[in-house]
């Protein structure tokens, strides 16, 4: 594994537990009427998704800033995708904590991805 894979891995492990904490806070004070059950699962997919997408994109050897952009661009495209495959998925199948359910999602989404696209971006993925 890559210096830049490891530092990804280490900074999604803390934002995840991080929210882990949180969500056992929240389940455990006043505010479980807002804690969603399936939190650990939507949690877990977040991390595999984003850890995964953002180990392609950080390579053993620089790439060149053409290829690393597709790159980008495709892995981002298919990310967002899948994510709102679960999306889709989870509202026709509970609708009843759809509200919950979105604001979960738009909160890990943004935090994910300022943590994973800051990693990758830090590093120099390509050669000038």
């Amino acid at each position: 594994m890559s210096a830049p894979a490891r530092t990804l891995l280490i900074r999604l492990s803390v934002i995840t537990l991080l929210f882990g904490a949180a969500g056992y806070y929240m389940k455990h004070s006043s505010l479980s009427a807002y804690y969603l059950p399936a939190f650990p699962l939507l949690l877990l997919i977040f991390v595999v998704i984003y850890f995964a997408f953002s180990a392609l994109l950080l390579p053993q050897k620089p790439l060149p800033p053409k290829l690393f952009i597709n790159r980008f661009i495709l892995l981002t495209g298919l990310k967002f995708l899948f994510l709102l495959f679960v999306i889709i998925a989870w509202l026709l199948l509970k609708r009843d904590n759809a509200v919950i359910f979105l604001g979960y999602v738009l909160v890990l989404y943004l935090v994910f991805s300022i943590v994973a696209y800051s990693s990758i971006l830090s590093w120099k993925n390509y050669d000038n």
